[in-house]
């Protein structure tokens, strides 16, 4: 009896161990037989970058920008910092415009090449000289933000689409406004003239792209709806021949 009770004992001892094994003999066993090693430090591949040339950097995220079309090595960059950055390539500096009061969304430069025209969240559209970066003037109206600028593609008219639900057109020369243009139910994203500057085109958050007489003010057609109609705003558009019969939208 006493032989059966040691060998219960010992059976327990053997079924009750713990072994306790070190951790880096256990890691050591589990890479036993491995081809590779770990790499501790992976080679950083850097990100593809096509680009020809950079500009300087704005303080906050950049929302639009511009070339001039008489001197394709200068370009202009508005951004949420609220200022104009006017830059020719390749040098590494830019000249920085102040004159807005709130994030610059829309850039353009008139036909020569020597105004550009910047609008912003504002309100304000401001007219710059190209060469140098200095402030020509400011053109208000607008009650809310500035959505686009555009120039007439020959004359010295500059068009401008706002929050307030209203386009504005004035006389870049004098400052003068020319026209106000009522009618979208909705914020006034996009817009411009033909080609041939004898009509304007809108188009609005309400769904709706409008013709207007730059002349008189008045809405001379109104398109909405249809199967291929963005339902939800037109946020850009663009003419597809020279008269502005047949347009392109997005929304």
């Amino acid at each position: 009896d006493e032989d059966e009770d040691e060998d219960e004992d010992e059976d327990e001892d053997e079924d009750g161990e713990i072994e306790v094994v070190d951790g880096d003999e256990l890691m050591g066993e589990a890479g036993e037989g491995d081809d590779e090693p770990i790499d501790d430090d992976p080679e950083v591949v850097p990100e593809r970058d096509d680009a020809r040339f950079c500009m300087p950097a704005h303080e906050r995220p950049v929302y639009a920008v511009a070339w001039n079309p008489a001197n394709p090595a200068l370009v202009a960059s508005g951004a949420e910092d609220d200022a104009v950055i006017l830059c020719t390539q390749p040098q590494a500096e830019g000249k920085k415009c102040t004159g807005h009061t709130d994030s610059v969304v829309s850039l353009q430069f008139d036909s020569s090449g020597r105004t550009l025209a910047s609008g912003g969240m504002d309100g304000k559209v401001c007219l710059w000289d190209a060469s140098n970066g200095s402030p020509i003037r400011n053109l208000e109206g607008p009650s809310e933000a500035v959505e686009f600028v555009q120039w007439h593609p020959t004359g010295s008219v500059i068009l401008a689409g706002s929050e307030d639900l209203t386009l504005w057109m004035w006389n870049a020369s004098t400052g003068a406004c020319m026209q106000v243009f009522s009618g979208h139910g909705d914020s006034v994203n996009c817009g411009r003239f033909t080609p041939d500057g004898k009509t304007i085109l809108s188009g609005s958050m309400d769904a709706t792209v409008r013709a207007w007489n730059p002349k008189t003010g008045e809405c001379s057609a109104r398109f909405e709806g249809g199967e291929n109609f963005p339902a939800g705003g037109i946020t850009s558009l663009d003419c597809i021949d020279q008269s502005g019969s047949a347009v392109a939208i997005c929304g």
